[in-house]
């Protein structure tokens, strides 16, 4: 795994030069955002150039879209070769529900 920082570039700049990148190094990338609002932000940039981008979401409180986007996520981790995923800080510090506690069942999720 590669570690580096990215600055100078503003706005779009940013999401369209790690997806080139991206489209020429066959290993996945991770993009840490300062906020949701950044993060979401950059996502949807990546998303018009990038198919197999993903959004890993900060949970919500009586949310279950984003408990099931965040397992839908971590299940495509596992199994996907190459993928780009975009999260917070905030996100990767919250706890993963354990199996006993979420029910996968094709595409739906249900929380006991």
């Amino acid at each position: 795994m590669k570690l580096f920082s990215l600055s100078g570039l503003q706005t779009s700049a940013r999401a369209l030069f790690l997806a080139a990148a991206y489209e020429h190094i066959n290993e996945n990338f991770v993009v840490l955002c300062d906020d949701e609002d950044t993060g979401v932000y950059f996502y949807n940039d990546l998303k018009k150039v990038i198919q197999e981008v993903y959004y890993y979401p900060v949970t919500k409180k009586n949310d279950i879209s984003t408990t099931i986007l965040r397992t839908e996520v971590l299940n495509l981790l596992v199994t996907e070769k190459k993928c780009f995923l975009v999260t917070t800080i905030d996100a990767l510090q919250e706890n993963i529900p354990n199996k006993s506690s979420v029910i996968l069942a094709g595409n739906h999720t249900s929380k006991l």
